[in-house]
């Protein structure tokens, strides 16, 4: 879109495994002029060289520079002699840009609970989807050595809360049957590895009682998304509140009849399906 109207766009890329298949779609796109691109990206390691494996620019590079080229690429020399005066050289470079795009990923919150422990042991409620997926392995691998894991799917659960059912025998029985054996073990910090779970955390905390910390990313993500927001001068300066829109691959009329349970207010909800190919979508009229 910003190609289109300006002729040009400028975008910041994140890294690690929350990046992973959505590059992958992405450097896919046969419609991306990427000559006609300027990239920035987020971070990187103090003192780290770029040939190393963990190095971000080692993973631009290969997942999404070398596949699509875009026309300037502005990277961060993490093994700068100076890293203030390399942080003031890209302040420099990104102020004389407006950024129209910037990546943001999420990744399962595993590590702040590995982080957070005392006695080492955590557990983790996900979809088998998320658990199979290789983001997860990776956060695991890379931020919870040394701490033992506990895992559970949850059965049934995704469907009780889209069904409203949050604090009915069936849902505590299958709370009690995921947590019980991971209070037994010793857990102290419990992850929500899914969006439909933070839904019945009243119920959560119940079971497990006060020893056991619950850890929602979904804060997490809404302060970082108000930070990037901010920062790139897209926040609504408008005082009055916005019109909040609800979009859903299921149907549109369940959801709206859940709102006011789930989220508290009302507001329009539009089906979206995914179309074949990368990264499109179409709403229905």
């Amino acid at each position: 879109d910003a190609i289109v109207r300006k002729g040009h766009a400028t975008f910041v890329a994140a890294t690690g495994a929350s990046q992973f298949e959505f590059l992958d779609a992405l450097t896919s796109d046969p419609e991306i002029d990427w000559p006609r691109t300027t990239m920035f990206h987020l971070d990187e390691y103090v003192s780290l060289p770029e040939t190393h494996p963990a190095s971000f620019r080692h993973y631009l590079k290969e997942r999404l520079i070398n596949r699509v080229h875009p026309g300037t690429v502005h990277l961060i020399q993490g093994d700068a002699p100076d890293p203030q005066a390399e942080c003031q050289r890209l302040n420099h470079l990104i102020a004389n840009h407006e950024v129209d795009v910037a990546f943001v990923g999420m990744e399962p919150a595993v590590k702040p609970a590995a982080e957070a422990t005392h006695t080492g042991k955590v557990g983790v409620l996900a979809t088998p989807t998320t658990f199979s997926g290789e983001l997860y392995a990776s956060v695991v691998e890379r931020f919870a050595r040394g701490v033992e894991i506990f895992k559970s799917t949850c059965p049934g659960l995704v469907e009780q809360v889209e069904k409203g059912e949050l604090n009915t025998p069936k849902t505590r029985g299958i709370l009690e049957a995921a947590l019980n054996p991971m209070i037994e073990e010793g857990i102290d910090n419990i992850v929500m590895g899914c969006t439909h779970f933070p839904f019945v955390t009243p119920l959560i905390q119940v079971i497990t009682g006060p020893s056991v910390h619950i850890i929602d990313p979904a804060p997490a993500i809404a302060r970082q998304t108000h930070r990037l927001l901010k920062k790139n001068n897209l926040l609504n300066p408008a005082a009055e509140r916005g019109q909040t829109h609800f979009y859903t691959s299921a149907e549109p009329e369940n959801l709206a009849e859940l709102l006011p349970l789930l989220f508290d207010q009302k507001g329009s909800v539009f089906p979206v399906r995914w179309a074949p190919g990368p990264i499109k979508k179409i709403l229905a009229n």
